[in-house]
């Protein structure tokens, strides 16, 4: 009898530091338990292996197989893979798993979060890998990313004229969303310290400057002429390599 078809994820860094807590690092984990949920079985190239189930409660049958990359056997082990379909998380999980076999003839989907100016190096002082990255997922037949504008910019590239491009819009977790929903708003509002006539303005995103809170920033006198019961909230962590050390600065010296 033959075995059932399995899919193989390639995912270099499925971040387990608690002070890092953005999208952008965690996102990869909700790959892994999405795809655990499918009906195929799962198996995971890493580098960093954890617990699905404690991760997404409930939303997976079992926990995938896990390959580490690292030692003769791990390389034995994926050579001998026959996969469904490969799914590579991004440009870096591309270069891990290159030099292990050859992946042609297999389908093949890349997940790219990052817009054509992260990889230029628009917003950083790093040296910028477009040519490299470009190159990179023209050897994919389906690029998936995470808004129609970012997949947008990427489909303007010649190299990528033969890629099928699909986007997942970022989410939250539905159901903590749906907890603070029920919550009764007054004492909500209250508990975080917010008066019952303030009208408070949030911007939930990464501090660095690719983000724009400087533009928020730098508006919010005249805000506050037109609406003196604003008040301005900020949430999200500080990425130190995009600039955002020195945009905190800025923020704390603005007279609000």
């Amino acid at each position: 009898m033959p075995s059932k078809p399995y899919i193989v994820l390639a995912a270099h860094s499925l971040c387990d530091e608690p002070g890092q807590p953005n999208g952008f690092l965690f996102s990869p984990r909700d790959t892994v338990a999405a795809l655990a949920g499918s009906e195929y079985p799962l198996k995971v190239i890493t580098t960093r292996r954890f617990r699905v189930s404690e991760w997404a409660p409930g939303a997976v049958p079992a926990e995938p197989a896990w390959l580490e990359v690292g030692g003769w056997l791990a390389r034995r082990r994926i050579a001998a893979l026959k996969p469904a379909a490969l799914f590579v998380e991004d440009p870096q999980s591309h270069r891990m798993i290159e030099t292990l076999r050859n992946w042609t003839g297999l389908p093949k989907a890349m997940i790219v979060r990052g817009s054509p100016d992260q990889f230029k190096g628009t917003y950083t002082d790093l040296p910028s890998e477009l040519e490299r990255v470009v190159k990179e997922m023209a050897a994919y037949s389906v690029i998936v990313n995470v808004s129609s504008r970012v997949a947008g910019k990427w489909k303007a590239f010649p190299e990528l004229r033969n890629c099928a491009f699909r986007y997942i819009p970022n989410c939250g977790r539905e159901e903590e969303g749906a907890r603070i929903l029920g919550m009764d708003r007054a004492a909500l509002r209250a508990g975080l310290g917010f008066g019952p006539d303030a009208f408070v303005v949030v911007c939930v995103a990464s501090v660095q400057r690719r983000k724009g809170q400087d533009l928020l920033v730098g508006a919010w006198s005249d805000i506050k002429r037109k609406v003196p019961a604003a008040e301005l909230v900020l949430v999200g962590p500080v990425c130190e390599s995009w600039g955002g050390r020195e945009l905190l600065a800025t923020i704390k010296a603005h007279p609000f």
